[in-house]
């Protein structure tokens, strides 16, 4: 079977999509020797085998040159490149090509919150296209499946639920000393227990809620808790603004780092010497945050909203997002016993040792087989 990729969220850094993409196509690759697998791009990824990527001009620098990439240069490709089965890993407005048509619809944001701007507004429009004509669609949680259900009114035969895992290197064990230079570098101390958020920096997010959760603790508490916010915030973003603003208003004791975007390897590490790990999202179409935290072995307090509760399962604290003294509460339940820290680590490395990439690659070649017969 040929397969085309349209590859480009590799170069979305440490994004969820991003990760999706990197492990899937290593599984493909070492599990699938059938699968003729081809890459389309509109770069270069060192990452990939040369003679694999063809790289589609022009080179996307705004929404109106991945409009052009995605509805013309990309399926032009495809009468080429002659595949079997074309998968974007994203929404895209690929709404015809050469070959049956796999699309991976991680959620419904777009349509559950819909866009204020006129552009984006008809970029919904092309997506939608785009998913009604797939052949067969992929997603990433039974909750995003029955929203595309229910949005698209596509018959449930042709989705196939494909979660997500974690990455392996975030759990590969740390040293004292990279803990120990970690903590330094961002300011928290050696020995300090720490509350750790780190996802993306939205309003959905509910880092708002989280730091007026922390602040909400009791002092003595905070005094000795740190509160690390990992994710990247922009300057001119008017929710990021508001942000540093609550940082900075936060009332003494205690100390709220952000960090911003880190590394791969420090995030890793970022999880591996967190004490809890807080995501008050309101709206995940997975939310693979919980998941790296869990297999890393951190208590976990999580939205009790959309896909976000099917993922964690019963290893984690569920509260609600819009609820900061809620958050507050869990936290502090969490940091008062060491006996329950003790429970929830053991819970949080169950609950992720059942989500494999192995798993995701085998629903993936499920969806391309049925794409091909439809």
């Amino acid at each position: 079977m040929k397969v085309e990729i349209n590859a480009r969220p590799l170069g979305w850094g440490y994004a969820g999509v991003s990760t999706y993409l990197t492990n899937l196509i290593a599984q493909l690759r070492g599990s699938y020797s059938d699968l003729e697998l081809r890459f389309a791009t509109d770069k270069v990824f060192e990452a990939l085998p040369s003679k694999c990527q063809s790289v589609v001009s022009p080179r996307i620098r705004d929404l109106k040159t991945q409009v052009l990439w995605e509805s013309i240069s990309f399926p032009m490709h495809t009468i080429s490149t002659k595949p079997d089965v074309v998968h974007t890993p994203y929404h895209t407005a690929t709404a015809w090509s050469r070959g049956c048509r796999v699309l991976t619809v991680h959620d419904c944001f777009l349509w559950d919150n819909r866009p204020s701007d006129q552009s984006q507004r008809l970029y919904r429009s092309m997506l939608e296209l785009s998913v009604k004509r797939a052949h067969a669609i992929l997603t990433v949680s039974e909750y995003s499946r029955n929203r595309i259900v229910e949005t698209f009114h596509i018959d449930p035969r042709w989705i196939f639920v494909s979660p997500l895992a974690a990455s392996g290197d975030l759990s590969v064990p740390r040293s004292f000393a990279q803990i120990e230079d970690f903590r330094k570098r961002t300011g928290i101390g050696i020995d300090r227990p720490y509350i750790l958020y780190a996802g993306g920096t939205a309003r959905h997010k509910g880092i708002l809620s989280l730091i007026e959760a922390y602040g909400r603790l009791d002092p003595d508490l905070r005094a000795c808790t740190d509160l690390l916010l990992v994710g990247g915030l922009a300057h001119g973003n008017t929710h990021h603004d508001e942000i540093r603003d609550a940082i900075a208003e936060l009332q003494p004791p205690g100390k709220i780092i952000a960090a911003g975007a880190l590394s791969q390897s420090d995030l890793g590490t970022a999880y591996q010497a967190a004490t809890v790990f807080v995501f008050p999202s309101s709206y995940e179409g997975f939310g693979l945050s919980p998941l790296e935290a869990m297999q890393c072995g951190v208590p976990v307090v999580v939205s009790n909203r959309t896909s976000i509760p099917e993922v964690v399962g019963d290893a984690a604290l569920l509260i609600d997002p819009d609820d900061s003294l809620s958050i507050s509460c869990a936290i502090t339940s969490v940091l008062a016993s060491h006996e329950r820290r003790r429970n929830m680590r053991a819970a949080s490395l169950a609950r992720a040792s059942t989500f494999s990439w192995a798993r995701t690659a085998e629903r993936t070649v499920a969806a391309y087989t049925a794409a091909l017969e439809r």
